[in-house]
Order: C-alpha cells, then structure tokens, then sequence
C-alpha cells in the first residue's frame, strides 16, 4: 500500500465529491471514531459506492481506506485510479495478506461488500434468511468479511501476547509476517463497522454526459461505463444519501485462541491458520456474518418511497383509490414512531408534519412515485383510482438495468428485512377503507387533543379558566358524505363556533372544529407562534373530516376564514368555502383589534428595540368565555405577515366560495373583506352582507339567519359534487 498515492487520488475524489449535488446524511459518527482498525460492511447497490464511501469514511476517521472491487472495473482510467487509491481486485491472489496485515498494524481501514457482489435488486432476502441471487443462483452471503476480521484479530492478539510474555520470539515472528516493527501493532481490538447507504429518493436516472465523469471512467467496459454514468446522473441531480454506521461488533469475541496451534511452517505464513481448524472457525464466521449483516440491513433508512412501494406490493386488491393509498401512510406514521425507538431508522423528513400527503402533496412525494409507477408500468391510473400489476413487483429481476427497469420493486425490496415493519404494513394493508378512516380519524383527534392538554398544562397558573375550559378541538360525527371543517378566530376557541357545529350535526353532517396552537390556554402561549402552526392545525382538521365524509367544506371567521381560503388555494379537493367576515390586510382591523397606524408603528419598532416578546396591548372581548383579554404585539404582526403571504393565493381558489361580511363589524373594515372577493378566481363566488354590528357572526346573539345561509351553500355544494361524480361515471364508461 502507498499511502502518499492514496492521498494523490483522494484529489480527483474531492473533485467529484464537490460537484455532486448529493445530500449527504452521516448518522453514527461516533461508532467510526471509537472503532479502530475496522473492516466496514458496507450495502453494495451502485458502483460509486466503490468510488465516493472510501472519501467519505476517510473524511470522517482520518485513517487511509482502501477496498475491494470486482477484476472488471480494473479496465481503462478505473484502472489507474484504482492502483493509485489501494483498491484491491477481488481476484487477487494476495488479497487476504494485505488486508489482515493492514488490520493488524492499523495502516489502513478496509470496505468490503459481504454479499460478495452486487446487488442491483437490494432483494437480499429468501424465506426469511439473507440470500443472494446470482448468475450461479441462490447462495448465502460470503463470510469473507467475518473470516478476514476474525483471522486479523488472532493475529493481533497473538503477536501482541508474544511481545509482553516472550519478546525474544518476537523478531523472528514479525520477519514471517512481513511486519518490520513491534510498534505497528496495533493495540486497539479489530472490528466490524456494520454501514448501510440509502439513496432517497431512487429515481430511473437519465444518462448524462459529464466530462468529469467520463475521464474518469475512460477505457472501462462499456457496461460499466453505461451504469456508472446512469446512476451519476441521480448524484448530480440531487438526492439524500444516508449513511448510517452500527456500532463496531468485535471479532474478539468471537475468536478462539486454540486456532493458533499447528501453524503452517515458512518463512511467510501471511496469517494462515492450519486447515484442520478451518471448518470450525468458518461455523463460527457465518454465526459472525449474520450479526453484522442483520445490523447493515435492518440500518436502512425507511423513507415515503419505501413505505408506498411496500404498501402497494402488500395490499391484497388491485384497485385502490389514490386518497386511500395517502390516508394508509398517514396512520402508518405514528406506529413507525413507535418502531422508531425498538431500532427503525426514519428519513428526516418524517420528523416534520405529513398531513400534506393527503392536503396538497406540496413536496411531490406522492406524485413522483405514481408518476414513476406509471412510466414503470407498474400501476395504472382512471379517475382517482391506482389498478396495479401485481407481476411487476414480484417478476425476476434484470440484472443491472433493473433499477432503470423497475425502480418500485428495488424500493419494497429494500426494506423487506425490517420484519416489524412488514408484518405492521401488511396489517395496514389489508385493513378495508372504512375501517382504515375510523382509525385514522380517531387516531388525529386523539393527536389533536393531546397537543391542547400539553398546552394547558404547559401554561400552568397562567392558564385563563374561562378561556381553557372552552379550549379544547370539537369533534362531532356524522351521516352525511359532506363534512365541515369548521375555524375559530383569532383570539378566541373552539367553543366560538359551538353552536354552528351542533346546527350541522342535528342535519346530519360530520363536523370537526379545530383549535389554533396559542388558543384556548392563555395568552402567554399566544407570544411567539407563528403562523404556519395555525396552517397545520388546519390541515390536520381537514384529514380528521376527510375520513369521516367524502367531500369538505372549510368554514372559518375572521383569521380563521383567511386560513380557510389559504387551506382552499392548495388543496383542490376541498368542496368550498365559507369565509365569515375575512380581512384583507392588516389595515382593516379597527382600534378595536390594533392601535392606530402611527400607534402601531411606534409599538412594533419599541418591539424590535427592546427584542421583548411580551408586549402586547389591551383587546375589548366580545365575548369573555372565549376570548382572550389581552393582543400580543407578536401575535399582530404573525396575523400581518398571514395575510400578505396568503394575498397571491387568493387567484389560486377555483372553489365555490361565499363571502359573508355585517354592514357595521366593529373589528374588520367590510370593504377590505369586499376587496378580498374581487381577487378570487372563482367561478361561483358569492359576497353577501347582514345588518349586524358583530365581527364574528355565528356567535351573535341570533345567528340562525347565518347557519341556514350555511345550510343552503352546503346544499349547492352537494348538488355541484354529484353532477362531477356522475360526469365522470359517463366518461368513464365512454372510455
């Protein structure tokens, strides 16, 4: 080995490590620091694993990584890299040498892929034990890597036994080693660092045409060359790689010292063990490799493609609808949570909110993968329903092209060794639609009120009684296929729209209002939420009433008729809208609400001066049971910074929508709310105003004039629903 030629290549590494628009996800870094002198059992799956993990994991020890790759990537410019980088062709007759004896002196970490090759399908799984399939059929993984540790480790112990118990015998013992000193041994125990790569997400690449890349690759065979730029392509175009390191398994403790007796004579027995011993320790190896293959792949980071591709494979029926496929992987989430602390890995993403899987998708996850299932061949899709061709994710496997070929299958593949996870998505799986909405909806109720009691308790003795007792979300079921969501104001509850949500329900509807985060608790809690927590709650509202009915209606006073409209310009299923006395700007709030303009400015800059964010300013409630006494300066301009972000949404809404505004509302300008009207895109818009002298109009002292205005557009509604349903019925069967 050349170390001074192994830091030469890292440089045409770094290079392409730079280019790379790969996100590169490290988890475990302390397992590499405190293993030692390692071989890492790394997944193999791409060829640039064998040419960009050596960088990584160099970048991350400090230590020279060297690794094996197949005799046929030893062609052209792979070649001379690989010569220069201490790559090792697995062919090599003096293979085992140079890497026990690295192991035992601490030159050098090794990577070796313990499925013996690679692994372009990641199914590595057969009636419940690792197997390989290859062009000589089914096997179990290769040993090599436990034997080459284990035999490293002897050695090491052996020697460094000799050199405190005898050191005469030491020089002799060294000279057959081919070791020049007694310091190059190392003190530090050998190991296995078990490491799994996942890609995310796992697209067909397109071939790209990257100099950079092709100089590198020059000369290699034309297969090679084909794979290699392919899969750069993935790696130029931006994806997560996850790369995740176990913790360091021991060989010491699966060695047996009674294998060092009868060693083969000569002047270098490059760490030989006498034959008769060999059927033992490669007993004890395969009981070796099953520890560290199990820590490698049961390390796979669980991901959105992974979960739909195992559903779709799992689910019993060929035709699902799209909307069922998105409400099965939201109730999956929590139970992953909970596999998540027994050891099961979850991609970052699913740290944040995934109620827009069945709102809007606004990252495209679900969409991209039907999409690649379509052009895969494996689903196809008629009005609102996925028809799959169950062949297509159980067919043999096209060797290497087969990640160009059907990606969805690698994808379920590759967390088939997860057993709790399979046997939790079958169970999922199988669940029919009714029984799947019922638990989904009373699992985010559930979620839902608990985040309120936190709340509450987390405010203390600042909690307002009055207010917190009528804090809490409503949930109210129903009969009828069209359900309401239904939106407080700002500085007030849930209770606020009570006695429209038992109105509906008497007439048969599914209702379910939800509470704002900093709401129903005291104001305190208020100081310092921003409103993209509001936007959630409300998303998680609307999948809590979409699996209750078939179609929704999102109804909301002041603050929360803007969230509604918001909710609306990004969720197309939404039915319509019903929009209570909206603001446009935040100039439309009276005195009442907010000081005057001048006021206002001097309170903000005092604000941004001091860096206080308990300012707040003095609010006349018109109704003490659910308002709050008390605005938070912080709490004014979160409502500011809603309404000018949300102002270019308003084009977007193409849904039924009824503006309703009273002649004399004593918090919102009705002219801001008549302005909001103009910019709405809508075919079927309606702005209707009442003599009242009250903002928040479902809670005036009668309000049945505005439940049955309520009523009615809920009829429209339904009526508008069932002509589309039966259009498409008609097309449908054109078709």
């Amino acid at each position: 080995m050349n170390p001074s030629a192994y830091f030469t290549s890292s440089i045409a590494l770094k290079t392409l490590s730079v280019l790379a628009k790969a996100r590169v996800v490290v988890e475990g870094k302390e397992n590499v620091l405190s293993a030692g002198p390692s071989i890492y059992a790394v997944n193999h799956f791409t060829c640039l694993e064998t040419l960009l993990f050596p960088l990584w994991l160099h970048q991350l020890s400090g230590n020279p990584v060297f690794s094996l790759a197949a005799r046929e990537l030893f062609e052209g410019g792979l070649k001379a890299f690989f010569d220069l980088a201490g790559v090792v062709s697995t062919e090599d007759p003096a293979r085992d040498g140079k890497i026990i004896r690295s192991l035992v002196t601490g030159e050098a970490d090794w990577i070796v892929f313990p499925e013996g090759q690679m692994v372009y399908d990641k199914k590595i799984m057969s009636a419940g034990q690792y197997s390989i399939v290859g062009s000589n059929g089914e096997h179990e993984p290769h040993p090599g890597a436990a034997m080459l540790t284990m035999r490293a480790e002897l050695f090491r112990s052996y020697l460094r036994g000799v050199m405190e118990k005898e050191p005469e015998q030491l020089p002799g013992l060294l000279q057959q080693f081919g070791i020049e000193k007694e310091t190059e041994i190392s003190r530090r125990r050998i190991s296995v660092v078990p490491v799994n790569i996942t890609c995310y997400p796992l697209r067909a690449a397109r071939r790209i045409e990257s100099n950079l890349m092709q100089r590198f690759i020059h000369g290699a065979p034309d297969k090679v060359m084909s794979e290699v730029l392919a899969e750069s392509a993935s790696l130029f175009a931006g994806m997560d790689v996850t790369i995740r390191f176990g913790r360091p398994i021991r060989a010491s403790e699966y060695v047996d010292e009674s294998w060092l007796l009868d060693l083969p004579a000569g002047r270098n027995l490059n760490f030989q063990l006498a034959e008769h011993y060999l059927p033992a320790v490669k007993n004890v190896a395969k009981e070796f490799r099953q520890h560290y293959m199990e820590a490698v792949y049961t390390s796979v980071c669980v991901n959105t493609d992974s979960l739909l591709a195992t559903l779709l494979r799992l689910t019993p029926r060929e035709r699902i609808s799209e909307d069922q496929m998105c409400r099965r992987l939201l109730y999956l989430m929590p139970g992953l949570r909970k596999l998540g602390r027994r050891r099961l890995f979850l991609h970052h993403t699913f740290r944040k909110s995934q109620f827009h899987l069945v709102t809007d998708d606004r990252f495209q996850r679900v969409f991209n993968f039907y999409t690649l299932c379509e052009e895969q061949g494996v689903i196809e899709r008629h009005g609102g329903y996925l028809y799959k061709k169950a062949e297509m994710l159980s067919s043999p496997f096209n060797g290497r092209y087969g990640k160009r070929d059907n990606p969805v299958e690698i994808m379920a593949n590759e967390v088939e060794p997860l057993a709790a996870l399979q046997r939790f998505v079958r169970r999922v799986a199988a669940m029919p639609d009714f029984v799947v909405n019922f638990r989904l909806a009373r699992q985010l109720v559930h979620e839902q009120t608990k985040i309120y009691r936190k709340a509450r308790k987390r405010s203390g003795r600042k909690v307002e009684s009055e207010v917190a007792l009528n804090g809490s979300p409503q949930c109210l079921p129903g009969v009828r296929r069209i359900g309401l969501l239904l939106i407080h104001s700002y500085l007030a509850v849930p209770a606020e729209m009570a006695g429209l949500a038992k109105f509906l329900r008497r007439h048969g509807y599914p209702v379910y209002v939800v509470r704002l985060p900093g709401h129903g608790t005291s104001v305190r809690d208020l100081i310092g939420r921003r409103y993209e927590e509001w936007v959630e709650a409300v998303e998680a509202g609307y999948a809590i009433v979409n699996c209750m009915a078939r179609d929704v209606v999102v109804c909301g006073a002041g603050v929360g008729g803007s969230l509604a409209l918001e909710l609306a310009s990004r969720v197309k299923k939404a039915a319509g809208v019903f929009a209570i006395c909206p603001p446009f700007e935040l100039s439309d709030y009276s005195n009442k609400f907010m000081p005057e303009p001048d006021a206002w400015r001097q309170l903000l800059a005092r604000f941004v001066r001091s860096g206080s964010s308990s300012e707040m300013m003095e609010f006349s409630p018109g109704n003490p049971w659910i308002n709050y006494h008390w605005n938070p300066v912080t709490g004014i301009a979160e409502v500011g910074r809603l309404l000018t972000d949300i102002r270019s949404c308003y084009r977007k809404i193409e849904q039924p929508v009824v503006i309703l505004q009273s002649d004399y509302n004593p918090v919102v300008r009705p002219q801001g709310s008549l302005e909001l009207y103009e910019w709405l895109n809508s075919q079927k818009k309606e702005f209707c105003t009442v003599s009242e002298d009250n903002h928040v109009l479902v809670d005036s002292d009668d309000p049945s004039r505005i439940f049955r205005k309520i009523l009615a557009f809920l009829g429209e509604v339904s009526a508008q629903k069932r002509e589309e349903r039966k259009k498409k019925e008609e097309d449908s069967k054109n078709r």
